[in-house]
C-alpha cells in the first residue's frame, strides 16, 4: 500500500510536466508547426528507408528534399508561434533562412560553404518578403504603403549583411593566399582589428631567407676560399639560379612568393665579407615606402686541413688539393624588418 501511495504521489508531482511535454508535442490540431516537424522526421527516415533498399537516387533525392523544407518550415513556424526574438529582432525567418541555405547549396558540388553564409540574408530577406506579396492560397496582393517601405527596408539590410559577409570572405582569401599581409599594422585600418595581445604574424619572407642562408651553405661555406671568392664576383649571375633553387624548396600553397625578390648584397670587410640577403616585398603594404626584411651572413676565410673529395667540388681550380684557406659562413637568426627600399 505505501508504494503504491508513493508511486501515486511521484505521478501527481510530475504530472504538470507531463501535461506540459504533451501539449507541447501533440498539437491541439492537425494545422500546426509540430505537424510540419513531425513530416520532415518521416520524410527523413522514409529517405534512410529508401536509401538502404537500393531506390533510385531520385527517389532518395525527392524524400531528402521534403525533410529539408518542412523543417524549415517547421521550425520557422515554431519560433514564429512563441514569438521568439533576440534583441528585439524575430529569429524565426533568419533561422528557416539559415536552414534552407544549408539545403540549397549542400547538395551542389564541392565546399559551398561560403556562398551559402553569403545566400543566408538574402534568403531571410525572401521569407519575409514572400508572404506580404502571397497569401496562403497563392493569390497575389498588394500590400500598403507602409509595408512596401518596409519591404525594402528589409532587402536593403540583408543586401548589406551579405555584401559585408562576402566582404569578409574576401578579406579572409586574401590573407591565405598573401600571409604576409597578416604582418602589417591594422591600426588604422576600419576593417580589420587584431585582438589586444594578439601577436602579429612573421611574414613569410623571414621563410624565404632561411631558404636563402641554407642554399647558400653549399656553394659558400666549407669550400676554397678562391673559389667562393670567384662565386662573389659572379653574384649577380648567381642568384637567378638561387630564386629558382628557393622555389623548388618552398611547399606552401601561399601565391604572395611572387612579390618577393630575393637579392644578396656581399660587402668586403675587414676579414671576408659581410652578405646582406634581403626578401624585398613588391605587394600592397601600409608602409608608403614599402619594405624590406634583411638578414646578415659573414663569411670569413679560415685555415684548415684539405677536405677529403674537395677536388670534385665544381668550385676548386685544377691543383687546388693543397690548399689550406677555406670559407666559413655564419648567418644571424633573427630577421630585421626595415621600410624602404634598399640602397
Amino acid at each position: 500500500m505505501f508504494k503504491f501511495l508513493q508511486k501515486l504521489f511521484l505521478f501527481e508531482f510530475f504530472r504538470p510536466l507531463f501535461k506540459a511535454i504533451g501539449d507541447f508535442l501533440l498539437p491541439d490540431q492537425y494545422f500546426s508547426w509540430q505537424t510540419v516537424i513531425y513530416l520532415s522526421l518521416f520524410s527523413w527516415a522514409m529517405s534512410w528507408l529508401a536509401f538502404l533498399f537500393g531506390t533510385t537516387s531520385f527517389t532518395v533525392l525527392l524524400l531528402t528534399s521534403f525533410s529539408w523544407l518542412f523543417l524549415a518550415l517547421g521550425v520557422g513556424w515554431a519560433l514564429q508561434a512563441n514569438k521568439v526574438k533576440l534583441f528585439g529582432i524575430p529569429l524565426a525567418p533568419w533561422v528557416a533562412g539559415a536552414i534552407l541555405s544549408g539545403f540549397i547549396f549542400g547538395f551542389w558540388p564541392g565546399d559551398q560553404q561560403q556562398i551559402a553564409v553569403v545566400s543566408w540574408p538574402l534568403i531571410s530577406a525572401l521569407i519575409m518578403i514572400v508572404p506580404q506579396f502571397l497569401s496562403w492560397d497563392l493569390d497575389w496582393k498588394t500590400p500598403p504603403p507602409p509595408i512596401r517601405q518596409q519591404v525594402i527596408l528589409i532587402l536593403l539590410i540583408s543586401v548589406l549583411i551579405s555584401t559585408w559577409l562576402q566582404f569578409y570572405f574576401r578579406l579572409q582569401s586574401w590573407f591565405d593566399d598573401y600571409p604576409s599581409l597578416l604582418a602589417e599594422s591594422f591600426d588604422t585600418s576600419e576593417f580589420v582589428y587584431r585582438v589586444p595581445g594578439q601577436p602579429a604574424a612573421m611574414s613569410e619572407g623571414a621563410t624565404l631567407l632561411t631558404l636563402t642562408a641554407a642554399a647558400l651553405q653549399e656553394p659558400l661555406n666549407n669550400r676554397p676560399w678562391p673559389g667562393v671568392e670567384r662565386w662573389l664576383l659572379s653574384v649577380q649571375n648567381q642568384i637567378p639560379v638561387l630564386r629558382r633553387e628557393i622555389r623548388d624548396r618552398l611547399n606552401t600553397s601561399s601565391q604572395e612568393y611572387r612579390y618577393w625578390q630575393i637579392d644578396i648584397a656581399p660587402r668586403a670587410a675587414t676579414s671576408g665579407y659581410d652578405l646582406k640577403l634581403r626578401a624585398i616585398w613588391r605587394g600592397p603594404t601600409a608602409e608608403p615606402q614599402g619594405y624590406y626584411l634583411e638578414k646578415s651572413c659573414t663569411l670569413v676565410p679560415v685555415n684548415r686541413s684539405p677536405i677529403p673529395n674537395a677536388s670534385s667540388n665544381s668550385l676548386a681550380p685544377q691543383g687546388d688539393a693543397t690548399a689550406t684557406t677555406w670559407s666559413e659562413l655564419n648567418c644571424q637568426t633573427g630577421t630585421e624588418r626595415k621600410t624602404g627600399r634598399p640602397a
